[in-house]
C-alpha cells in the first residue's frame, strides 16, 4: 500500500473521529446551572377510570370515587442539556392513592349498591426532561414517565340497605404500575421550586378473585388521571 493511502486512510479516520465529537458535543452539553440532588412532596386528586374485569357473569366495570394521592421523591437532576434546551433528571418516587369503589355494572335480585375499598402503595423509577432555554428561566415545563409497582388493596361489596354488605370481589396483590406525565415548575428560590403534574397512570394484570364460583381474571386494569402540586427542595 502507498504513503499516499495510508496517509488518506489516516486523515480519513482523525476527520471522522473528530466529526463524532463535535456531534457528541452539539447533543449534549455540559451544564451545572439548577443540577444537583433533590426531594419533593407532592399531593391532589385521582380521577380513576372504572376499573375493568371479566367475572362469573362476564364483564364486569367498577366504578370509582374521586380520590386522592400523596407522593415523595428522591430525585438527581444532571449537569448537561439535550440539544442546548433538555435538561435530564432521575427519581424514586414513593406514593400512596386511594380512590374508593361507588358502583357496578351488576345487578342483583334486591337492587342495592355497589361499594368498597380500592387504594395502593406505589413505587416508581421516574425520568424526566426539564425544557430549559435559559438559565435564568423561572417558569419551566418538562415531560416524563416512570415505571415500577403497585402494591394494591381492592375489595368490592354489594350494600342493601342496613343488611351486611355481600362480598363481590378482592385482590391484595403486587401488580405492574406505569404513568406518563406533564407538568411545569416554578422557581421560587435558587433552591425552591414549585411545580404541578398531570399524570396518567395504569396499574396491569390485575388478578380479582370473586365470591363465589372460582373465577379470576389475568388482565385487569386499573387506570386514570391525577393532576396534584407539591414542593421541591434542591441541594
Amino acid at each position: 500500500m502507498s504513503k499516499f493511502k495510508i496517509l488518506a486512510i489516516v486523515g480519513m479516520s482523525n476527520v471522522a473521529m473528530m466529526a463524532g465529537a463535535a456531534s457528541a458535543g452539539d447533543l449534549f452539553e455540559t451544564n451545572e446551572s439548577h443540577s444537583g440532588p433533590y426531594i419533593s412532596v407532592s399531593g391532589g386528586g385521582v380521577f380513576a377510570n372504572d376499573s375493568n374485569f371479566v367475572g362469573p357473569a362476564g364483564g364486569i366495570a367498577f366504578e370509582n370515587d374521586t380520590g386522592y394521592t400523596i407522593n415523595g421523591a428522591v430525585g438527581y437532576r444532571f449537569p448537561m442539556r439535550i440539544l442546548g434546551v433538555l435538561q435530564p433528571r432521575v427519581e424514586v418516587e414513593g406514593g400512596y392513592i386511594d380512590a374508593d369503589i361507588d358502583g357496578s355494572n351488576l345487578a342483583f335480585p334486591g337492587g342495592g349498591e355497589t361499594i368498597g375499598d380500592q387504594s395502593a402503595v406505589t413505587i416508581y423509577l421516574n425520568s424526566y426532561l426539564d425544557l430549559r432555554f435559559s438559565d435564568r428561566q423561572r417558569l419551566v415545563p418538562y415531560i416524563g414517565g416512570g415505571v415500577g409497582a403497585a402494591f394494591l388493596d381492592f375489595e368490592a361489596r354489594q350494600s342493601f340497605g342496613s343488611a351486611a354488605p355481600i362480598p363481590i370481589g378482592f385482590s391484595d396483590q403486587t401488580v405492574f404500575a406505569g404513568h406518563a406525565a406533564v407538568g411545569a415548575t416554578y422557581e421560587l428560590t435558587d433552591r425552591l421550586e414549585l411545580f404541578g403534574e398531570g399524570r396518567y397512570f395504569r396499574f396491569s394484570d390485575v388478578d380479582l378473585a370473586f365470591a363465589g364460583p372460582p373465577a379470576f381474571n389475568d388482565d385487569g386494569r386499573i387506570d386514570g388521571y391525577m393532576a396534584s402540586a407539591g414542593l421541591r427542595w434542591r441541594f
